[in-house]
């Protein structure tokens, strides 16, 4: 079976519960969803004037978008606490900062708890304090808020 099938199939949260090969490398699958989920996407068609059929191949591409964006422990050269800030480095040689001033459980902690910090499948783990960041969370825009 074609590898982007078998990816495809990794990376959807569904069951698949049926699958019928097109003859153009291509798999039409049947997947099992929660009426939550099938409702959702009736509505989101709807609003788009378009087919449910029409919909999924978006979010899909929209999902494993996514995905790919994941920041994981993988990615990640190095962790280090400063003064006001846990900082991630990665790879790639971006550098990411969340205040701890912004997390309570980070600002009642001492040093060294802070310290006591790991980087776990897509975060940073606090173990002392069991609390941890998503690695996301270090690389997405931040909310300015004005001073004056």
């Amino acid at each position: 079976m074609n590898n982007n099938i078998e990816k495809c199939k990794e990376d959807f949260p569904f069951r698949v519960i049926s699958e019928t090969p097109t003859g153009d490398g291509f798999v039409d699958c049947v997947w099992e969803m929660p009426v939550w989920v099938v409702e959702k996407l009736e509505a989101e068609a709807k609003k788009r004037k378009i087919t449910v059929s029409d919909l999924v191949p978006l979010i899909m591409k929209a999902a494993l978008k996514e995905k790919k964006n994941e920041i994981t422990e993988k990615d990640v050269k190095r962790l280090w606490v400063e003064n006001d800030a846990i900082c991630v480095e990665l790879k790639d040689g971006r550098i990411g900062r969340e205040l701890i001033r912004d997390y309570e459980p980070l600002r009642k902690a001492t040093r060294k708890q802070l310290e006591n910090c790991r980087v776990d499948c897509n975060g940073v783990w606090f173990d002392d304090l069991d609390e941890g960041l998503e690695l996301s969370g270090f690389f997405s825009p931040k909310k300015l808020e004005a001073i004056f």
